[in-house]
């Protein structure tokens, strides 16, 4: 998940060629955010996003089409957390993660990289998808933010 200054640069210029190729007139590129199939080689996490975002009982906007613009990903690679977190630290952060998530490493670095007041919030069970909307998961962390805020938000 994680690219090299090298990756980021590949993928600017491919987006650059893109978006002059659509400014010429070629079709937008668009990106499919998940998988249009599940078979046994999905990983869960992506299974788990596709339950979320592909479904309109959960977290699916009626106006989402699963697409995004391949260009649109041109900010992205500007946007560097670890390398500036003092920026927001030594402000209270407060990194809510489930145990079992895919993205759990992000939080850990995040944390190691912060300054204090920092706390690192680990959800046993649950992955990074079960803590958007899961009940016995809410349970859990919405009582930590509502302590967290009325610690650090006065």
């Amino acid at each position: 998940m994680t690219q090299t200054y090298q990756q980021r640069m590949s993928i600017l210029d491919e987006i650059g060629r893109q978006r002059t190729a659509e400014y010429g007139g070629a079709a937008r590129k668009d990106i499919r955010a998940l998988p249009e199939k599940v078979d046994e080689n999905t990983p869960k996490f992506a299974i788990d996003f596709l339950d979320y975002y592909d479904n309109p009982e959960r977290g699916q906007h009626p106006n989402s089409t699963g697409y995004y613009s391949y260009t649109s990903l041109a900010p992205m690679m500007n946007f560097f957390p670890f390398t500036q977190i003092e920026t927001i630290s030594p402000r209270p952060l407060l990194f809510i993660v489930g145990e079992n998530a895919v993205s759990k490493y992000f939080s850990e670095d995040a944390y190691e990289k912060a300054a204090e007041p920092k706390e690192l919030f680990v959800v046993p069970g649950a992955t990074h998808v079960d803590l958007y909307d899961q009940p016995e998961y809410l349970k859990i962390t919405l009582p930590k933010l509502d302590t967290f805020f009325k610690q650090y938000l006065k």
